[in-house]
Parts: C-alpha cells; structure tokens; sequence
C-alpha cells in the first residue's frame, strides 16, 4: 500500500549492513543511497567503534501502514535516556492500534534504517565538483546532467523524515480532486516563510 516502497528497500538494506557489521565491531555511514535502473546503489563508509555498534538499536524503526488508506505511523525500536548512556525497547504501539483517519488495522514492515541515508556535505561537495568540471576535463563525465540532477533531488530531501506520502494518495484518501504539483509547493513556500520568523 505504500507508495515509499523504494525508499524503504534502501533502507532495509542499510540496515541489514549494519547487522552485518555489527558482528564485526563494526557500523556504517551512509554517503549516498539511490535506487536506480531497478537497482540499489549504496555508498557508505564503514568504522570500527564498538560504543557505535551498541547504538545500531537507535537507528532502525518499524513501520505500521493502514491497510486501508496511505497513512503510516513510525515505531523506533528502541530509545535512550537523557545521558544516552542505556537503551530500552521502545513503547508501542504508535498511533494506537488502529488507524486514526480509517480505523482499519496496520500491517508492520521493518526493521528499516531511520538515520538519514545520505551525507549532505558530501552530496553539497559532490555537486559543487559536478559544476565545477567543463567540458573536455579529464576524466570526462559523460552522464553529467542527469549525475547533476540526482545530486540535486537528493540534496533537497529532509534528513531526519524516513518515508514520504504522495500527493494523488493524499488526495485519493481525503476524496478531493488533485491538486498541481506547483500549486503547493508555492503554497508550502508560503507557509514556511510566515513560519520562519517565529522560530
């Protein structure tokens, strides 16, 4: 039912790496994770620190989806004290068991990867090489608007929101005919300007 369903396979993977490593003393960073031609490509460095490992609980989530509408509620599977010194399951069920806007059940998916799935000072230092280099540089880049343009979508993703909703979802659910895609975010650009200055 949800339409996040590639983000959530980079994710999955992602986290079943960090299992792994973990075996091994071991965690990852994401650098930059994209699925692309039917394929996942994921960048990541790997460190050795086993106070990280013991971490790898904070970073992974499940996922409860409406079997009747798009909604979804995200569960962490475990949390931390103030000191972030213990870690504890984490409470649940999210959202209370039943889907607020359907009161139909949930379907559970995960363990997933919660953490951000890029690095954007790498990605913002990636795209400023990817300007910087003219034609007939060595070594050429071939496929340099299109390497450009995923650089650019992926810089604009929000770091700390794990999955995403879709506009025709939305719209199918809340019975409304849907709206231009221009339309709202002019509207969202709107909003936030008013909002900025409070904060």
């Amino acid at each position: 039912k949800g339409k996040y369903l590639h983000e959530m396979a980079l994710r999955i993977v992602l986290t079943s790496l960090e299992s792994a490593g973990g075996r091994y003393k071991r965690h990852i960073v994401p650098i930059l994770s994209c699925g692309i031609d039917f394929y996942v490509r994921l960048f990541v460095r790997v460190y050795t620190s086993p106070n990280e490992v013991k971490r790898a609980c904070l970073k992974q989530s499940y996922v409860h989806q409406s079997v009747a509408c798009p909604s979804f509620h995200i569960q962490p599977v475990a949390k931390t004290n103030e000191k972030k010194t213990t870690f504890q399951p984490a409470l649940g069920p999210v959202g209370g068991g039943l889907c607020e806007e359907t009161g139909s059940k949930f379907k559970i998916g995960g363990p997933f990867w919660s953490d951000p799935i890029h690095s954007f000072d790498w990605v913002a230092e990636a795209i400023a090489d990817v300007n910087s280099h003219k034609q007939g540089d060595f070594p050429p880049i071939a496929t340099k608007p299109r390497l450009h343009g995923l650089l650019t979508a992926v810089s604009e993703e929000l770091p700390d929101v794990p999955l995403y909703y879709t506009l025709p979802s939305l719209c199918e659910t809340v019975h409304c005919t849907q709206f231009r895609m221009d339309d709202i975010k002019v509207r969202l650009v709107r909003v936030l300007t008013c909002i900025a200055p409070l904060a």
